[in-house]
This record gives structure tokens, C-alpha cells and sequence, in this order.
């Protein structure tokens, strides 16, 4: 849930996550693990931030095509 709510508060443009996407892939293959938006490190807290906006454009879809 918390998830949710933080995705609906992040200020993104669909371009800006796509430019994102490869580094966040690089972030978790080379740390293990997905970006955290609790982290000190602004670029990690904004990756986690264009995770989360991909992960509800994509529900978004999802919902419109079973619709």
C-alpha cells in the first residue's frame, strides 16, 4: 500500500523512466536488490521513484485492456 501511495506523489515524465529503466536494471544487477526510496542517495531514491512510476504506468494499462 505504501508503495501505491508513494507512485501517486512522484513528479515523472514517461520520457524521463524510460532514460531511467537502464540504469535502474544496472542498479539491481549490480547491487542485488531494487533501488529503495528510504536510501541517502538521491540518484538511488530517484531510481526507486522511476521504478515505481513504471510499475503503475504498467497497471494502468493492464487495466485498460481488461476493460
Amino acid at each position: 500500500i505504501q508503495d501505491v501511495v508513494a507512485g501517486s506523489r512522484i513528479t515523472m515524465s514517461d520520457e524521463e523512466a524510460v532514460i531511467l529503466w537502464p540504469r535502474i536494471v544496472a542498479f539491481r544487477q549490480e547491487k542485488g536488490r531494487e533501488p529503495s526510496r528510504t536510501s541517502n542517495d538521491p540518484i538511488e531514491v530517484r531510481y526507486a521513484e522511476g521504478l515505481e512510476y513504471l510499475k503503475k504506468r504498467k497497471r494502468e494499462k493492464l487495466q485498460q485492456q481488461t476493460v
